[in-house]
C-alpha cells in the first residue's frame, strides 16, 4: 500500500493579478483626489447666487482667492494679507500675464473687502479676474 502521492510541489511566486488590481485602484484614487485638490475652495464660504452667470471653464494655473466675511483672504489654504497677496500676484503676473484669478467672496462679505482684492489684482498687473457664484435653487 502506497499512501503518498508522487507529486512535486512548485514554489509559489508573487501573484500578479491581485497586485495589478491594487495598483489600478491606487492610481484611480490618486488621480481623482488630485483632480479635486486642483480646484481649491474654502468650505465655509457661502457663495451668492446668480441666474445669468456662465459656466466657468476651469484652467490649470488659475488662482482662487477666497474672501471671508471678516475680510480674511485665503489662497491655497494659506492666509494672506494685502502685501503678501500683491507680491504673489505680481510674481505670477510677470511669469504669465494672462493668469486667471477667481474671487470667491462670501455673500455677506462687505464690498470694501472685495474691492481691496480687486485693487490688489489691478496693481499687480492681473487683468483676468472672475467672480465665482452658484446657481439659485429652483423654486418648489
Amino acid at each position: 500500500m502506497k499512501f503518498r502521492k508522487n507529486t512535486t510541489h512548485e514554489a509559489l511566486g508573487i501573484q500578479i493579478a491581485p497586485l495589478v488590481d491594487v495598483l489600478i485602484l491606487l492610481l484611480a484614487f490618486f488621480v481623482i483626489s488630485w483632480k479635486f485638490s486642483r480646484f481649491e475652495t474654502e468650505i465655509d464660504i457661502s457663495l451668492p447666487a446668480a441666474e445669468k452667470g456662465q459656466p466657468l471653464e476651469r484652467e490649470y494655473n488659475e488662482i482662487v482667492v477666497n474672501v471671508h466675511t471678516d475680510g480674511r483672504v485665503v489662497v491655497d489654504s494659506q492666509p494672506y494679507d494685502e502685501s503678501k497677496l500683491f507680491a504673489r500676484l505680481e510674481n505670477i503676473a510677470k511669469l504669465n500675464p494672462n493668469v486667471a484669478v477667481i474671487v470667491r467672496g462670501d455673500k455677506s462679505t462687505p464690498y470694501e473687502h472685495i474691492v481691496a482684492v480687486l485693487d490688489t489684482c489691478k496693481r499687480a498687473g492681473v487683468w483676468n479676474v472672475s467672480f465665482m457664484t452658484i446657481r439659485p435653487a429652483p423654486a418648489p
